[in-house]
């Protein structure tokens, strides 16, 4: 995970790349743990609410990710991959 320092009207932002990675390897081991690969998903963690939604087979998906933190979306990702 990359290292960024986001800013907002010239102040610090309260959320990091390092929350969103925080979140989304959470989400991830909490899914795989489960035996959930593909399928849409929310998940609650302290660095916010993952969401994910996809279409398709493990030979050919794509798929939308994003978390919600403090009531805002401050993290999205467009994937696919097959």
């Amino acid at each position: 995970m990359g290292n960024e320092l986001l800013w907002k009207d010239h102040q610090p932002a309260t959320y990091n790349a390092e929350m969103a990675g925080n979140a989304v390897m959470a989400s991830l081991a909490n899914l795989y743990q489960t035996g959930h690969f593909l399928g849409d998903s929310v998940n609650e963690t302290p660095w916010g609410t993952y969401h994910d939604t996809n279409l398709g087979d493990v030979e050919h998906f794509k798929g939308y990710e994003w978390i919600v933190f403090d009531g805002k979306k401050v993290y999205e990702l467009h994937y696919h991959a097959g």
